[in-house]
């Protein structure tokens, strides 16, 4: 993949998930063994490749109610089903750029503050949930296949 260290395939805002691109998409994580994301919406998937379950991650915590977002996390997390699964957030610092171009600026500020909280963190060491990135997922992948 031209010397880039490819850890995981994105579908930035889910374009690629897709039809006509969701077939491509899911060929180029097969062939390089690269965990994606797929959503689990009840879209017909018939026409995909069959996946590994843990080639797939569910997003949760999309952009919202800025209010109480971590509790709303932390919800999120006592109510996960076991299996992988992934939080999307899209943090931002709240700077003049961001309000200017982000209508839903709270939110991403919002979604921030929720990241770096103490408070979650504390709550996800103390659930039971393993925290991993896409390094050891992919690598789990390579070495499985």
């Amino acid at each position: 993949m031209a010397g880039i260290n490819v850890t995981y395939v994105d579908t930035h805002m889910l374009t690629a998930a897709l039809p006509p691109f969701s077939h491509l998409y899911v060929e180029v994580a097969l062939e390089h063994h690269l965990p994606l994301l797929l959503l689990d919406d009840g879209h017909d998937a018939s026409n995909l490749p069959e996946l590994p379950a843990s080639m797939i991650a569910d997003p949760l915590l999309p952009l919202g109610d800025p209010h109480e977002q971590v509790a709303a996390a932390k919800n999120l997390i006592d109510t996960l089903r076991p299996g992988l699964t992934m939080l999307i957030l899209h943090p931002a610092r709240d700077t003049p750029e961001l309000r200017a171009l982000a209508p839903d600026w709270p939110s991403r500020v919002a979604n921030c503050e929720t990241v770096l909280s103490g408070e979650l963190r504390d709550h996800i060491r103390h659930s039971g949930v393993q925290v991993i990135g896409y390094r050891p997922l992919r690598e789990l992948l390579r070495a499985s296949s």
